[in-house]
């Protein structure tokens, strides 16, 4: 994380840098800055949707930058409802476009401002979330990357978050292949597994041994309760991964804490699953009651659930 003082010599400096330039030679330049992001973007020939998107990858480009290491709120500077804070609409929903458009900004911006606070993530896990091992980034974050969340209660049951950071390494991996970034990547993977690790509770069942997560909300914010499908299916995908990396990065397990206790979260997550209705039910306890936003919905898509077509 950078010093503010070294923020402040840095705005000096590109504000001098700006001065040096003609009003035409700014213009010129920002006017080459945009030709190049319109170049690498979505068009959509639909006079309702292609509106929408273009404006929508505006707000988003208009937001971070390759040579910035900082992620954006969700709106980004489209509206301040957000705080200026980040959550997990960055990894699941933003990022994603930065990695097939813009792989750079998706680098310095994105993952950057993730990487970098890899402390702030551990201060969270210990101080917030009261779990004396591994990584937990904050549901709302800001400058130092620890938790800046006003409503307690999300901040320590929304943690899908510190699975969803780690999805969005995973898919850039599987873009890209880069083992460089791969390797960039290592503590976070190892630290955020090491947090899960000591998350979960094993419970031994007459067919085999169940990992479980009590107490979470997840993508559905009105709704509390152990076993989010979402949440433990984003925790089993981030797990698997991690264990994955170690091998690609030939990281021998022996030097892994907690290796066989991720290998169980990556194998033997409970994902909630009503056979007589053959649906996944929200979380473990779900009634059938009325839900916020998307949520188990989204085991197919973003998370890439394999389900029965029934």
């Amino acid at each position: 994380v950078r010093d503010p003082k070294a923020l402040e010599a840095a705005a000096l400096e590109a504000l001098v840098n700006a001065l040096s330039f003609t009003q035409d030679e700014l213009y010129q330049s920002h006017v080459q800055y945009w030709q190049n992001m319109w170049d690498h973007s979505l068009a959509l020939d639909s006079p309702s949707a292609g509106p929408a998107v273009k404006a929508s990858q505006y707000a988003l480009f208009s937001a971070v930058r390759a040579d910035w290491p900082y992620s954006t709120s969700p709106g980004g500077l489209s509206t301040d409802g957000y705080n200026g804070h980040a959550f997990w609409d960055m990894e699941t929903w933003d990022a994603p476009n930065l990695m097939l458009l813009h792989p750079d900004i998706a680098t310095g911006s994105t993952f950057a401002y993730r990487f970098n606070r890899l402390k702030g993530a551990m201060v969270n896990a210990r101080e917030t979330l009261s779990i004396e091992a591994g990584a937990a980034f904050p549901w709302e974050s800001a400058f130092t990357g620890e938790d800046v969340c006003p409503a307690p209660l999300f901040a320590h049951t929304e943690i899908h978050i510190t699975a969803d950071v780690v999805n969005a390494v995973r898919m850039y991996w599987q873009l890209f292949r880069n083992t460089t970034f791969l390797r960039q990547a290592w503590p976070v993977l190892n630290e955020t597994s090491q947090f899960w690790a000591h998350r979960t509770t094993a419970l031994t069942q007459p067919d085999g041994e169940e990992i479980h997560l009590k107490n979470v909300t997840g993508p559905d914010e009105y709704h509390l309760g152990d076993d989010s499908g979402f949440t433990n299916f984003a925790v089993q995908l981030a797990v698997g991964f991690t264990l994955e990396a170690a091998a690609i990065l030939e990281i021998p397990v022996s030097k892994i804490p907690n290796a066989a206790a991720m290998k169980r979260i990556a194998t033997s997550m409970y994902i909630p699953y009503d056979a007589k209705e053959n649906y996944h039910p929200e979380y473990g306890q779900y009634n059938g009651s009325l839900v916020k936003q998307a949520d188990t919905i989204l085991l197919n898509y973003p998370l890439g659930m394999q389900m029965k077509e029934s």
